[in-house]
């Protein structure tokens, strides 16, 4: 869990002082690191919290390019 938190904080500070669109084979990267966070929560209240944090990244994301490529 130490380690999923400190994880999922240095992904926030990262997309937040991200100005630029990531290039698409880094958001591919990043999509696959997010959906294997989300898997290995075994659990429903564990993965329903992971959920809750990993949805709460869109909104660091302060650049509007940033935000549109990290959704499509």
């Amino acid at each position: 869990k130490k380690v999923h938190n400190k994880a999922i904080k240095n992904l926030s500070v990262f997309l937040s002082d991200s100005k630029d669109a990531l290039p698409p084979p880094e958001l591919a990267r990043l999509w696959k690191g997010i959906f294997y966070c989300f898997w290995m929560s075994d659990k429903p209240l564990i993965r329903q919290a992971v959920a809750t944090e990993l949805t709460e990244l869109v909104l660091t994301i302060t650049s509007t390019p940033a935000a549109l490529s990290f959704l499509s």
